[in-house]
């Protein structure tokens, strides 16, 4: 694996086990489980969602896993099905993330100025910007309607 692979594989693997595992907790705490919250594993910060062992099989051996939510049926109001729902949650925040993923990359794909367009704009925006002189504003001390061009 080299070095791009890696570099992008990270932030793909951390953000997909936290979508993932958050989604589940999130779930059964809308359905009556509050284990996952009181445990503070309802929280979108990564460390509370990664197995090390689990992320380093992600990373080299391109399957893995991520810290189990807990979660209790026995505190849903119907266990079989709101256990079944939490069960699928953070499978569905996957493919709901990669679809809206896979919708911005399509609409940004055919537009490549982006890039350029924005950091021209950043260039401009900085005061020690060596912008052409006919760009900048020149201020003249006005003592007299012959220096204001009339």
């Amino acid at each position: 694996m080299n070095l791009n692979n890696l570099l992008i594989s990270i932030p793909t693997i951390l953000y997909a086990l936290t979508i993932h595992e958050y989604f589940h907790g999130w779930t059964a705490n809308k359905f009556g489980d509050p284990t996952a919250r009181l445990q503070g594993r309802l929280t979108l910060n990564p460390l509370a969602h990664i197995d090390i062992l689990g992320a380093l099989c992600f990373v080299f051996a391109h399957f893995g896993w991520g810290k189990p939510v807990p979660v209790n049926p026995y505190n849903f109001r119907n266990p079989r099905r709101d256990n079944m729902i939490v069960s699928f949650a953070g499978p569905a925040a996957n493919f709901v993330s990669a679809f809206l993923f896979g919708v911005i990359f399509q609409l940004l794909r055919n537009t490549p100025f982006i890039p350029m367009n924005v950091s021209v704009i950043l260039y401009n925006l900085n005061p020690a910007s060596k912008a052409k002189p006919c760009c900048r504003i020149r201020r003249k001390k006005v003592e007299s309607p012959r220096d204001l061009g009339l």
